[in-house]
């Protein structure tokens, strides 16, 4: 059913890549309309707006719980969700819900060229935090692992 699809982080850049290609319309054409009127946050993007914020409490309340390294580089990831949701809020502020919400169309400015570019900017930086999240995380766990080893 979902045969050529790609999932997470890896799905990120080609989507910021379909909002940039202004060939694809963006306007509501009938079944045929390139993301049926626009690039909204639906059921694939609301998840990383919605996701970020408690992963970054979430790092946040436990890094007190961890010393040296692993507290580090708990908190650099807790920081780079917080900067990853303020980035896929953007993207929602050019493309997306935030514009009906302020008396804007978001078929009209997935039209246009300058919000497009905007909003790709925005998913291409979401990426870029979420990205560096994950090499924080992973370093605060080779931090764990090396203390594990020391102690034995």
């Amino acid at each position: 059913m979902f045969e050529g699809v790609i999932w997470g982080l890896p799905s990120i850049l080609p989507y910021a890549d379909d909002i940039l290609d202004m060939s694809k319309s963006g306007a509501q054409e009938g079944d045929g309309g390139y993301f049926h009127g626009g690039w909204r946050a639906g059921h694939n993007i609301c998840p990383q707006m919605s996701g970020r914020p408690p992963a970054a409490t979430y790092l946040n309340r436990i890094a007190p719980l961890f010393h040296g390294a692993a507290n580090k580089h708990v908190l650099a990831a807790a920081e780079c969700y917080a900067r990853a949701t303020e980035a896929w809020h953007e993207f929602d502020r050019q493309l997306s819900r935030a514009r009906e919400e302020s008396g804007h169309d978001h078929t009209e400015a997935s039209t246009d060229p300058a919000h497009r570019k905007a909003g790709a900017a925005a998913v291409r930086q979401a990426h870029d935090h979420e990205k560096d999240a994950i090499a924080q995380i992973a370093e605060a766990l080779d931090a764990l692992s090396n203390l594990g080893a020391q102690r034995q």
